[in-house]
């Protein structure tokens, strides 16, 4: 791990991904060693990264903000692999040099999704200190291994994968806790059938939507309304450097 108390990184670069060639290609993020490797992330998707934000709580961004795509390889100064706070800390520094980002943040009433316990009560475990892999493990569409994780962290993971819209936990629940979550996702449920899909006899119920799922198995709800919730206010951006 690293020991760093203030990391940043040693050397980084920023250039504009290739164009999409209608293949596929992925977005996303891999450490290896003090190595980071950022492809094809706009910067909105990086301030929800590095602030835990939903891009709606982004105000003020220029409209490039989530279109133009950026691939980003850095590394961090000194010894050690980062863990995902001190990677966080180090974006923030590189964004605020090479986009000249000046921000701050402020109350507004948005829009929100709130997380509470629902009325049968909570039926996931807490965390057993023998796991050894932690954190949110996606592992395909609709399905997703939660190790060693808060309420407000599946809150982050599911703003962040499932929702539009900010996810605030309300549920008093504290602890960290090891648990399963899988679903069939929005874009799934208003898809076409498949004619070369099984029969539903062959494999089974469909997965419920992520709504009913998530009360069905961890014994949590999802509720919409309003309230205020911090922003981030954009107050100076421009674009990168590459250097």
């Amino acid at each position: 791990p690293m020991t760093a108390a203030d990391p940043v990184f040693e050397v980084a670069a920023i250039k504009l991904s290739r164009p999409d060639t209608g293949r596929g290609e992925g977005r996303g993020g891999r450490v290896q060693g003090g190595s980071v490797s950022l492809l094809r992330l706009t910067l909105a998707d990086l301030l929800t990264f590095v602030y835990d934000v939903h891009a709606h709580q982004i105000i003020g961004a220029p409209a490039w903000a989530t279109t133009e795509k950026y691939d980003v390889t850095a590394k961090a100064e000194g010894d050690g692999t980062p863990d995902q706070e001190q990677l966080k800390v180090m974006l923030r520094k590189l964004l605020a040099d090479r986009f000249q980002l000046v921000l701050h943040k402020e109350q507004r009433e948005l829009p929100v999704y709130t997380l509470n316990v629902a009325k049968g009560g909570i039926k996931i475990s807490k965390n057993d200190p023998k796991n050894e892999t932690t954190g949110v493990i996606p592992r395909g569409p609709g399905s997703v291994l939660l190790n060693n994780v808060t309420m407000d962290d599946l809150c982050k993971m599911l703003q962040t994968l499932a929702l539009d819209r900010p996810l605030v936990n309300q549920t008093g629940v504290s602890g960290k806790y090891d648990f399963s979550l899988v679903w069939t996702p929005e874009q799934l449920l208003n898809a076409p059938p498949n004619p070369n899909a099984l029969a539903p006899g062959d494999r089974g119920d469909a997965l419920p939507d992520l709504y009913t799922a998530i009360q069905q198995q961890p014994g949590l709800k999802i509720d919409a309304t309003k309230m205020g919730i911090e922003v981030l206010v954009i107050d100076k951006v421009e674009k990168p450097s590459e250097n």
